[in-house]
Order: C-alpha cells, then structure tokens, then sequence
C-alpha cells in the first residue's frame, strides 16, 4: 500500500474505530442501566438492623433512622448551580447520621426526609456492575455519611441562620450506597487537614471525621463511621 492509500485509509479507520467504541459505551450504559433497576425494584434494606451483618451493594437501595451530627459536616465544592439564567456558587453537603439503637423504639414515629445518598468506600467509579456484594458493613459502627444535596455558600458560612434544614431530632433518611468518586487527570487534590474537599473520597473522609475532638476539658473519641 502506497503513502497516499494510507493517508486516505487512515481517517476512514480512525472513524471506524470510534464507531466501535461508542457501540461498546452503549453496551455497557444499558448494561448499568439495567442493572440499578434491579437494584431499585427491591425493598430498601433497613441499616438499623442490617449494618454491620450484611453485604451492600453499590448504588442499593437502603434506609435509616438516626440524628444528623451537623457540627461534623463535610462540604465538597465548589459547585456551581444555574436557575433561571443565574448563577449560584455553593456546595455539596455531607452530614454523618448517627444511627438510632436497632432494639430502641423511638417515643414517636421519627419524619420521613427526602432521598439521599449513603456513601460506599469500594466501589469505583465508571466501574462494571458487580452481581456479588462488594463488601460487608464492620459491626459496632452506628454512623454513616449522607450526602444532602447542594447548599448556596451563605450556608456554609453561617449555618445557625438555617436551623430549618438542619434536624435536630430523630430523621429516616431513604438514599442509594453512593461510591467514591475517581478524580480526573485535571482535579486537584483533598486538603482533609484544612478541611478542603473537591471530590468524594469516602475513606479520608471517614478518617476527617473520626478523629478526636475536645469538649470542654473533656477528650472524647469519636465513633468511627461505617464503611458500607
């Protein structure tokens, strides 16, 4: 074959092969697709009774009853929110919920929030579903982390004027296992120390947000936080 065949050949073949590739994406798109929807048509599985006992997907359906540990929070961002040709800076918003004891019976029915996302540390993302449990709750953890959504950056800077969005008592809270992100070539690296988060990387996070802290003159450890 001549130089100039093959320069002529060359874009045809480049154009071929991105053609595979996007019928290769499609696959496994459905494939995922397909595979949540399983996930979703069954029934939530209860943490207050489960955790620690049982294997949890990525992206299961779960439900818990707890109290957020708003003075624990995370916040990951920036992130950028536009409604109705307006920009908002702000943040997403990770809160641990400590479980309520799976023999106690609360006094009254606890609310029922919106749905959430409850973090998972093995899961990768991008990755192929996985038909078998991808790993087991540890047992003697009673906290997860929610993931709440997005908040304006007011928030984050003064979170007392907002109390309404920031239970105080008994909550259920309806999310999917959500895994950790796997950061682009481009992003840059979590500053845990300073409290610095672009992505989510679930088991610094649980280290953040497991170590000691005073109260008063009194040193108390922190429960460490469940890795589903």
């Amino acid at each position: 074959m001549s130089l100039r065949s093959a320069m002529l050949f060359a874009p045809s073949a480049f154009a071929a092969s991105l053609g595979v590739w996007q019928v290769q994406r499609l696959s496994g798109k459905r494939d995922e697709i397909a595979y949540r929807e399983s996930l979703l048509g069954g029934e939530p599985l209860d943490l207050n009774d489960k955790l620690g006992s049982a294997c949890f997907k990525k992206h299961a359906p779960v439900t818990c009853r707890g109290r957020f540990l708003h003075d624990r929070s995370i916040f990951v961002g920036p992130r950028v929110r536009s409604e109705l040709g307006q920009t908002f800076q702000g943040c997403m918003l990770v809160t641990p919920l400590e479980l309520d004891s799976p023999e106690g019976t609360p006094a009254e029915p606890a609310p029922r929030r919106r749905r959430f996302s409850l973090f998972s540390t093995t899961a990768k993302a991008g990755s192929a579903p996985e038909p078998e449990p991808e790993r087991c709750g540890s047992r003697g953890n009673r906290t997860v982390l929610v993931l709440r959504g997005w908040i304006p950056q007011k928030w984050k800077d003064n979170p007392s004027r907002f109390d309404f969005e920031r239970p105080s008592g008994l909550v259920q809270v309806e999310g999917l296992v959500k895994p950790s992100d796997k950061p682009g070539f481009f992003a840059p690296q979590n500053l845990p120390e300073i409290g610095q988060w672009f992505y989510y990387d679930v088991p610094a996070m649980v280290s953040s947000v497991s170590t000691e802290w005073r109260d008063g003159a009194r040193k108390t450890k922190l429960p460490r936080l469940s890795e589903l």
